[in-house]
């Protein structure tokens, strides 16, 4: 793991050239602004993240890992000021990801639901999960989602609601000839 940042600070203006991390098995690199002398300050940032290795880096924010994989992303994004709520509620901007290779781990039904209980959590390898998104008002709006796995494949879109903690997704799922199975 190694870190490099060529930064200039100036009148309160930090703007941030170069700022490469290598870690979790690949790299993310970065050019952020941000106008520090203001109480909230303007911040803008665009990364670009290569190959990290998505299980390593959800492990320390879940008690349990639901997906793994290697993982591209572009972000580009602005926001004012740096607490979290901050953050949450000015957050503008527009991103897109793949997974590649991975392992998603879901609960297909409750605990207690008889004969199935044995088929409640469930491993499925994929080939990629690849999505984009937009930030706006508080909200992650995913434009799309598309997963495909061996004899599977799964299309949605969804909002998250950063501000009330609430995700609403629509979606349909194929399974082998099964075809536009809806979910929501």
């Amino acid at each position: 793991n190694n870190i490099s940042i060529a930064a200039v600070l100036d009148q309160g203006n930090l703007t941030v050239h170069k700022a490469r991390l290598n870690t979790l098995d690949g790299s993310a690199s970065a050019l952020i602004s941000a106008a520090l002398a203001q109480p909230r300050p303007d911040v803008t940032l665009s990364s670009e993240i290569k190959s990290i290795n998505i299980g390593k880096a959800l492990a320390s924010l879940a008690d349990e890992n639901r997906i793994d994989g290697s993982g591209d992303a572009t972000l580009n994004f602005t926001f004012k000021g740096l607490d979290a709520d901050s953050i949450q509620s000015s957050l503008s901007g527009k991103g897109k990801f793949a997974i590649k290779n991975g392992t998603l781990r879901i609960q297909l039904l409750p605990e207690g639901v008889g004969a199935f209980s044995s088929h409640r959590k469930s491993e499925y390898a994929f080939r990629d999960i690849t999505g984009s998104f937009t930030a706006a008002n508080g909200k992650l709006v995913n434009d799309h989602i598309d997963l495909s796995g061996n004899g599977f494949s799964l299309a949605g879109v969804g909002t998250i609601d950063m501000l009330s903690k609430e995700v609403s997704y629509n979606g349909h799922l194929t399974v082998g000839e099964m075809k536009d199975i809806p979910f929501i």
